[in-house]
């Protein structure tokens, strides 16, 4: 891996070991977004983010197209429909595949700093910490 921020759709995929189905993702790279629940990314997904999910049905293109994603990853190696190819094409809406699942592609883009910004960089706070575990009456100190 690089130790330089991916700034293009390309330049990402090259480290998520992706290869293009339909488009050439040469836009820019500004976020990722990770999720399978369609009505999610509407609500949710940034401009300009890569969208990584394991969907494959021709609906996330105009979800992508909606949100203006600077391209989608199908992960896990999946196949993308020919309809989905063809409203891709259509749309203008690249899309790209890896062999990765969602989980090691987000690591790879995470730790090339793609999305820190979004998240107050490298330096955010860690997520909600689980309080310490009770012990149970009559377990040893």
């Amino acid at each position: 891996m690089t130790n330089r921020k991916p700034q293009t759709v390309l330049e990402a995929a090259a480290l998520i070991d992706a290869v293009p189905v339909i488009g050439e993702g040469a836009g820019p790279v500004e976020g990722v977004y990770c999720s399978d629940l369609l009505s999610d990314v509407l609500a949710n997904a940034r401009e300009n983010s890569l969208w990584i999910t394991v969907q494959n049905h021709r609906n996330i293109v105009a979800v992508a197209e909606t949100r203006d994603v600077a391209a989608i990853v199908v992960a896990g190696g999946r196949p993308v429909s020919d309809d989905t190819k063809k409203q891709a094409e259509r749309l203008e809406v690249p899309i790209f595949s890896s062999p990765l699942t969602v989980y090691e592609i987000a690591g790879r883009l995470y730790v090339a700093g793609v999305g820190r910004e979004e998240r107050g960089g490298p330096q955010s706070p860690p997520g909600p910490q689980c309080p310490p575990k009770q012990k149970a009456a009559g377990e040893p100190q």
